[in-house]
């Protein structure tokens, strides 16, 4: 599993900790001994007791989906089991045995973020997880699959978040920059930085105001120590600079949290982004087993999503949370090089 050197025992033990974790959560044991995001309460649970307001568009998907499929407790056990078999298809597909500490520390940020309990990430997790099956089991078509998942961000962004109709806009911005000459780049990067320029201030301020909002709740109720990553925009947006300047900031703040506060939670943050960002981005693929043009524009689109959570996120548990939904996608590349790292070994 995690290697050729681990038991069927071991991976049973795996299981059966995590299964006894997750029922000790649905029973409500206290466990924020351990922290606070251990909590039973999250989103959906506050929505159905009516705490939070029905106007907010994504929670109303969510609850919807719960609904759908019979209620919360039925809900619960679907989320258990599709929680399973993502620790389970991690595990399995994880025998580069550079990688494995790296996906240990994955692994435990999604049980103890969301994993745990039926959350709104695990429509993110499933339906990422549904087409990348498709993908590897059922015929690797490549255009077929960049169509899906396309479109599942353009529905999710309607019925769910809007924010994820900006995903698609700034994959398609990425797509054309990459895919045109040199010369064309340096015109398209002209243009698009006099666009900027000429965008009226109250947009970028309603782009950026939504931190602020977000982070002044969590600083209103900063005795909550799941609030204590929160910041807001360092400065107002009273000039296109400034908005650059809190877009510079927060993606400091958000992928190098260690500059600002060195506890052990920062550590392990900043180790799974620079991890990722490595594997995403830099790590040379061996596209033997990949198409190359399948490999860059998954990697778009995960760049894509980076960028508008550099733009909205405002804390560090939140930001984590939704980079970690994004896993499946990694998935994509990553399995066909690994195991052809183990091929070139053997």
């Amino acid at each position: 599993m995690f290697n050729k050197n681990l038991s069927i025992k071991h991976c049973i033990i795996i299981n059966i900790i995590f299964s006894l974790f997750y029922i000790s959560v649905f029973y409500g044991f206290n466990l924020s001994v351990l922290s606070p995001t251990l909590t039973k309460s999250n989103i959906a649970t506050e929505a159905i007791r009516g705490v939070l307001s029905e106007n907010d568009k994504s929670t109303t998907f969510f609850l919807n989906v719960i609904n759908l499929v019979g209620g919360y407790k039925n809900a619960n056990i679907l989320n258990f089991f599709i929680s399973l078999f993502y620790l389970n298809f991690c595990i399995y597909n994880n025998k580069y045995i550079p990688f494995q500490f790296f996906w240990i520390l994955v692994l435990s940020a999604s049980i103890v973020l969301f994993l745990r309990i039926p959350h709104k990430e695990i429509v993110l997790i499933f339906s990422y997880f549904l087409i990348y099956l498709n993908y590897q089991y059922f015929g690797k078509k490549e255009k077929i699959t960049l169509i899906l998942l396309i479109l599942f961000v353009l529905l999710y962004g309607y019925f769910a978040r809007t924010y994820f109709l900006l995903i698609a806009f700034f994959y398609f911005t990425l797509f054309i920059f990459f895919n045109i000459s040199k010369i064309q780049r340096f015109y398209f990067s002209i243009l698009s930085i006099i666009i900027f320029f000429t965008i009226p201030l109250e947009y970028l301020n309603e782009l950026q105001s939504h931190r602020d909002t977000a982070s002044n709740y969590r600083i209103i109720n900063s005795s909550w120590d799941g609030f204590r990553t929160s910041f807001i925009n360092p400065l107002e947006i009273t000039s296109h600079t400034n908005f650059i300047i809190n877009y510079i900031y927060a993606f400091i703040r958000l992928n190098f949290p260690i500059f600002f506060d060195l506890t052990f939670k920062e550590i392990f943050h900043t180790i799974i982004i620079v991890g990722s960002f490595y594997i995403f981005f830099f790590k040379k693929i061996n596209y033997q087993l990949s198409n190359y043009n399948f490999v860059n524009n998954i990697k778009l689109l995960m760049l894509a999503h980076f960028m508008v959570l550099w733009l909205f996120e405002p804390d560090l548990g939140s930001y984590l949370r939704h980079l970690l939904s994004y896993y499946p996608l990694l998935l994509f590349f990553t399995v066909n090089f690994l195991n052809n790292k183990l091929n070139e070994k053997k």
